[in-house]
């Protein structure tokens, strides 16, 4: 309806300009929308009445409205019906309004239209640079040569090009043909629409298999699709390979600075922006001008150790000596290294290096011990890596023979002085017996005794000094003032807090070469990893808050595989993992179980509302409130398992306590011995009046089991006294070998499966010879349930950055919360 309330008929036309040539040379022009011919003033009204995208023609009781193009305004206010150009001009305008033709169609007579030419339905793909934030990739078509580029299958039909009379052409399109060709090309292409960008490292695969990329031959499945850019046509390199990087080192006195860079096809890429792309997993660099350099897998992937260790000082790039191996292993892809004037201190630094891998170093000739091959080849490498490195970690599976490996180390620099040995209480007494049995050349000291610092007095070559993590933290002073040989960290992930006392204590005690020990370096998150590297290969990761930037968030906040790579690259040449399955095949079968425990009805009810009633006191807190959020947490899981864990007085019965007892009692009729594991003690205390009851045999161990009696349990379980060892996870996880187990029960899950696997490797290690079968019991509908899913995100983390050492990732506030609030 219009303004007065009567019916207004809304019509939308094509808009039309028709050019007809007159004998006297000159143009007449008319404009059209549909049948209509308009007049000058109509085209003026219209053009007042519509907007910079609409053309609007009134006439009693309708409304013509016509598609009004980018710059057809100022066009049409100089063209309008009866308008005549003369023949003088028509040369410059007929240019113009070809450039117009790409939007407005045209109509021509037959002495404007020049030479008729077969239109191209082929479509292009037009690239448009946006720089960081990708390229804008359209597909367009451009029917005649010099004319102009419009969307597939879309109007005008007749296109026109030419300016001059004897280069006039014209050419009809077949719409449907170019739609045809561009479904095909896109169906090939990214899914994306023409105003959303690629990025950039998938326009160059698009490119590379276009064969529009140097060097690069057409993907025989790609469509019939040219390539043009807008505005300046770039270049892509050929794939930039090691031997086209020459770098310029300048030795420092613990530095390596580089210069230098990448020269290829004219196009040059220096070393900032080189080992940038790498750290971030670009495949390209981007130069001056707009134009790309491809990297090649090889050259990506030799200088990723040193991607990762690189960082500016004094506003030059470089990196720490003890990445000096990152540079040895790009000049082994054929990068050229250069240190000129410097180039004999290059020399001195990495000749022990070189020597340390060309050479295999003679293994200790009072080692009392039949090394299997893996344990040989660790302490090759352990005594390699001694000759150049400052340390490194030993991180095998748990039962490998860790503590084997490190006495020969510690055997072959005894006779340059006294070692330390850093172990938890309860593994103390063992590295004792260990070193008698294995290496008894050595004199092994325990500091322990309240006149111990008397010890330090009198030290010599061949002594071990063994002592705890808590004595070293109240005795740093004295310990510091020993120049030790041989430093060893057993249970090194103690020190995985590098803000605790303990590792600060730990951190100022030096030694020629230090040894970390651990199954698992990593429980957490990858900052305890900084942790441990931090006192194996001081400044190899850098400050703490640039390890922070550069890898644990992107690895742990953003699932970057690349980084990830970049950070195992780094450590590689320092760690040394192998698993049990794949070097000790001979082991016994490990089988693992989860089993679902259903709760009792009164169970479920109790959980719920306990669940309900947790989640809502910690919704809204934030990461300041962490403490806060956990504990709620630590309560649903002690629930999960039993109530009287959070209320010694209920009378609810435990289904998962239940169907222990009936797991033990099942595998000690059939005579088989177990390992009960917990996290709370209070929950084992809850399963010994059971077991009690029903004649089971068992023994008790935790934190507060004093040494000397737990390696008397330990002797009294390996003899077949008892059935059942109940341990807690902490305490019963590390230092104990009980190899009569052939099972293992793990009574509640833990948030970092390799702490499991820890403690599983108590019975299933060397000399071990029955099969182990693993059950972990889980409350179905419970917090538990959720805490196993997150054992697939920690183990990705163990694969991508320590090829089988454990990772794991710390959960936000937020994410914690997530878990009271699922309902489960």
């Amino acid at each position: 309806l219009d303004s007065r309330g009567e019916a207004l008929w809304v019509e939308q036309h094509e808009l039309l300009l028709e050019l007809a040539s007159t004998t006297a040379g000159d143009v007449e022009v008319q404009v059209r929308l549909g049948a209509e011919v308009l007049t000058g003033p109509d085209v003026v009204r219209a053009l007042q009445h519509g907007s910079d995208r609409l053309f609007v023609l009134m006439r009693p009781g309708r409304l013509r409205l016509g598609r009004l193009p980018p710059g057809a305004r100022t066009a049409l206010r100089l063209l309008t019906t009866g308008s005549v150009i003369p023949a003088d001009l028509v040369p410059d305008t007929m240019a113009l309004i070809t450039r117009l033709g790409q939007r407005i169609p045209l109509r021509l007579d037959d002495a404007l239209r020049g030479t008729q030419v077969d239109a191209d339905p082929r479509p292009i793909l037009r690239l448009q640079s946006l720089g960081e934030h990708g390229v804008l990739a359209r597909l367009v078509v451009q029917p005649i040569f010099n004319g102009p580029r419009l969307r597939p299958g879309e109007h005008p039909r007749e296109v026109y090009a030419g300016h001059s009379d004897d280069a006039r052409m014209w050419a009809e399109r077949d719409l449907e043909k170019e739609l045809e060709l561009a479904a095909a090309a896109r169906a090939w292409l990214p899914p994306h629409d023409d105003e959303s960008p690629l990025p950039t490292a998938v326009v160059i695969d698009l490119l590379e298999r276009l064969g529009a990329a140097e060097g690069e031959e057409r993907d025989p499945t790609a469509p019939e699709l040219r390539v043009e850019w807008a505005g300046r046509n770039r270049r892509i390199s050929r794939p930039a390979k090691p031997q086209d990087l020459r770098l310029q080192i300048t030795p420092a006195r613990d530095w390596l600075g580089l210069s230098g860079g990448v020269q290829i096809d004219g196009l040059n890429v220096e070393i900032d922006d080189l080992l940038t792309a790498i750290l971030t997993g670009a495949r390209y660099v981007e130069v001056e001008g707009g134009d790309l350099v491809r990297l090649s897998a090889e050259l990506r992937e030799s200088l990723s150790p040193a991607a990762a260790a690189a960082r500016a000082r004094d506003g030059q790039r470089g990196l720490p000596s003890v990445a000096a191996a990152a540079l040895l292993a790009a000049e082994a892809a054929g990068v050229q290294l250069d240190a000129g004037a410097h180039q004999r201190d290059w020399e001195r630094r990495i000749s022990a290096l070189r020597a340390s891998r060309a050479n295999t170093p003679p293994l200790p000739a009072g080692l009392r011990a039949e090394l299997r091959s893996y344990q040989r080849a660790g302490l090759e490498w352990l005594l390699g890596l001694a000759s150049w490195a400052p340390g490194c970690v030993l991180a095998d599976d748990m039962g490998l023979g860790k503590t084997l490996q490190s006495i020969g180390l510690l055997l072959h620099h005894a006779p340059h002085g006294p070692a330390l040995v850093v172990a938890p209480t309860s593994v103390c007494d063992n590295w004792r017996a260990e070193c008698e049995k294995f290496a008894p050349s050595l004199r092994v000291l325990p500091y322990r005794d309240r006149n111990r610092a008397e010890l330090l007095a009198d030290l010599d070559a061949n002594d071990v000094v063994v002592t705890s993590y808590d004595i070293v933290q109240r005795d740093v002073e004295q310990l510091a003032e020993i120049g030790w040989t041989t430093l060893v960290l057993d249970e090194a992930q103690a020190i995985k807090n590098a803000a605790t006392g303990r590792a600060k204590s730990v951190m100022q005690i030096p030694a020629d070469f230090t040894l970390l020990l651990s199954g698992t370096p990593v429980e957490n998150h990858l900052g305890e990893l900084w942790s441990l590297m931090q006192r194996a290969v001081p400044g190899l990761l850098g400050p703490i808050e640039q390890f922070r930037e550069r890898f644990q968030r992107p690895v742990e906040g953003a699932g970057d595989a690349e980084r990830r790579a970049n950070l195992a690259a780094l450590i590689r040449p320092f760690v040394l993992r192998r698993r049990k399955v794949d070097v000790a095949p001979e082991l016994p079968a490990r089988i693992v179980t989860t089993e679902r425990v259903p709760l009792s009805g009164p169970e479920q009810r109790n959980y719920q509302n306990v669940r309900d009633a947790l989640a809502a006191r910690v919704s809204g807190l934030g990461e300041g409130q962490r403490f806060e959020v956990l504990s709620a947490i630590t309560r649903l899981r002690q629930l999960s398992s039993a109530a009287q864990l959070i209320d010694p007085s209920s009378e609810l019965p435990s289904s998962k306590l239940d169907r222990a007892v009936e797991l033990l009692t099942e595998l000690w009729e059939e005579g088989q011995s177990c390992l009960v594991f917990s996290q709370f003690t209070s929950l084992l205390r809850l399963l010994e009046p059971r077991l009690k009851e029903a004649r089971l045999p068992f023994l008790y161990l935790d934190g507060g089991t004093p040494a000397p009696e737990r390696a008397q349990l330990v002797k009294r379980f390996q003899s077949g006294e008892a059935a059942v060892f109940l341990l807690s996870l902490k305490a019963g996880g590390t230092g104990l070998n009980l190899t009569r187990a052939s099972a293992v029960i793990h009574m509640d899950p833990w948030w970092n499966p390799a702490v499991e696997d820890q403690a599983t490797d108590r019975a299933h290690r060397i000399g071990q010879t029955q099969p182990v079968t693993v059950v972990r019991l889980v409350a179905a509908g419970t917090i538990e349930e959720q805490i196993l899913e997150l054992h697939a995100t920690k183990r990705e983390l163990v694969d991508g950055v320590l090829a089988g050492a454990d990772g794991g990732q710390s959960l936000s506030v937020r994410e914690l919360t997530a878990l009271l609030s699922s309902g489960l």
